[in-house]
């Protein structure tokens, strides 16, 4: 479970940038290799709508950032998800469509082995 720290620091990590692409802040996701060979890790970013408007998969890769690091090594990760990394194609008219609502925002080492969620609210343009 994520700890109210950890949910604070994500919190903080997630910005809304230009063309609302969400960028991480560098110092948000930490990975150091503790074993004794040089190695690599990934960070993933899914994305999970609360209630699709139409049938979804329950999380959608959006993003990633691989790192590699030396033994007892310790980097940051940057990740960006792109402006597309929330929406979906709509058939009726051939476009990329953002369902407004509450999606989930997922870090995580693998699509089974997460780390972070976070509530990210798309709401009107007003």
């Amino acid at each position: 479970m994520t700890s109210p720290d950890e949910i604070d620091r994500l919190v903080a990590a997630l910005t809304l940038a230009e063309k609302c692409a969400l960028v991480t802040r560098a110092d948000a996701f930490s990975v150091t290799n503790v074993g004794a060979r040089r190695g690599s890790d990934v960070v993933q970013i899914y994305v999970s709508p609360h209630q699709p408007v139409v049938p979804r998969p329950p999380k959608q890769l959006a993003s990633f950032a691989k790192v590699h690091l030396d033994p007892g090594e310790k980097t940051v990760a940057r990740v960006v998800l792109p402006e597309r990394a929330f929406a979906r194609c709509d058939v009726a008219t051939h476009s990329w469509f953002v369902d407004l609502g509450t999606y989930d925002v997922v870090v995580a080492a693998s699509a089974v082995d997460e780390r972070f969620r976070l509530p990210y609210e798309i709401g009107a343009q007003g």
